[in-house]
């Protein structure tokens, strides 16, 4: 008979050290340099890290902002007391809209039909809506022309 450990009846686990994560997050402060906010990625649960857990260490050390995949995720966040600018990566339909704005979460956009879209759903909600405005770099992926931006 094999025994896994006392840790977890599963071959695999995962063990984070969250001194290690702040000191990752002190070199990166350093290497950057002072006047630069950090925004910690935290999509799909922190990369299976736990995204509640990860968020509260980093917030605690300093980190200004979150990023993370969905509009589930950044409520999950919100639910468990989160309060810095959540930014959404993913882009919103009409359905989500609303929820996003009144939850404070921040949406990424990058054309026209995207603004108006918030612009709607914020007055819809009686609040502002929080952009971030993605412009095309080069990756091919989302983003406005920077001329368009």
């Amino acid at each position: 008979m094999t025994t896994y450990g006392a840790r977890s009846p599963h071959r695999a686990w995962i063990e984070i050290d969250h001194s290690a994560l702040v000191e990752n997050l002190a070199q990166l402060r350093r290497r950057a340099g002072s006047g630069r906010q950090v925004i910690a990625v935290v999509k799909a649960n922190a990369y299976g890290h736990g995204a509640i857990e990860v968020s509260r260490t980093l917030v605690r050390h300093g980190v200004e902002r979150l990023a993370v995949a969905t509009l589930g995720e950044g409520i999950a966040l919100r639910d468990a007391g989160i309060t810095v600018p959540i930014l959404i990566l993913w882009g919103l339909g009409a359905p989500e809209a609303a929820a996003a704005i009144a939850a404070d979460l921040e949406a990424i956009v990058y054309d026209r039909p995207g603004i108006e879209l918030l612009a709607r759903a914020a007055a819809d909600v009686g609040a502002r809506a929080s952009v971030h405005l993605k412009v095309h770099s080069g990756l091919g992926r989302q983003g406005s022309e920077p001329a368009a931006a």
